[in-house]
């Protein structure tokens, strides 16, 4: 495409579709949320576990923006902490700092409760696309997934705290923590 001037301009041929869209606006505020929680409950408890998550969380939202940036997508996240555009995301951010604030055993509860449902969303959306582009981003975001799992289990494990998953089935979870 040729613009005045002469000078040119690259277009993308890339497309999604409607539902791809939407999964990659998502998934890229569904990392904000688990960043801020982790953020948050870092300065409640101050353990070390949070501040390290929360860094690899900003990594996956990182990811998702080159797709939001690829695809010409308006990116949902705003800067204040705990705040979004989905408001499900909201109430589940609400619900789950207000439990975490209780003790720090319920703070790495808290995380483990959001990274399974972050397994869970990115199979999903895996599900549904065949964009290779797509694909190998939520293949990257979904094994960080399962290892901030399994970190938080570890270090409820290191409490002599137990957990059993609130959202993945038991051989999900099992699969999970391998």
């Amino acid at each position: 495409m040729e613009l005045q001037g002469g000078e040119s301009k690259v277009v993308s041929a890339a497309t999604i579709s409607p539902t791809e869209k939407q999964g990659i606006l998502l998934i890229r505020e569904e990392g904000k949320a688990a960043r801020d929680l982790y953020l948050s409950l870092y300065i409640q408890h101050n353990l070390s576990i949070f501040p390290s998550i929360a860094d690899s969380e900003q990594r996956h939202m990182d990811s998702v923006k080159v797709l939001i940036d690829k695809f010409g997508l308006q990116d949902p996240v705003q800067e204040t902490r705990g705040a979004f555009t989905n408001q499900s995301l909201k109430i589940l951010y609400d619900n789950l700092l207000l439990s975490g604030k209780m003790s720090p055993e319920y703070a790495l509860k808290a995380g483990a409760n959001f990274e399974e449902l972050s397994i869970l969303d990115l199979q999903k959306e895996i599900a549904l696309t065949n964009n290779q582009d797509v694909i190998s981003v939520y293949d990257g975001l979904l094994a960080g997934s399962q290892k901030h799992l399994r970190s938080y289990i570890n270090a409820l494990k290191d409490l002599g705290i137990g957990y059993s998953p609130q959202r993945l089935s038991q051989e999900e979870f099992e699969y999970a923590m391998k």
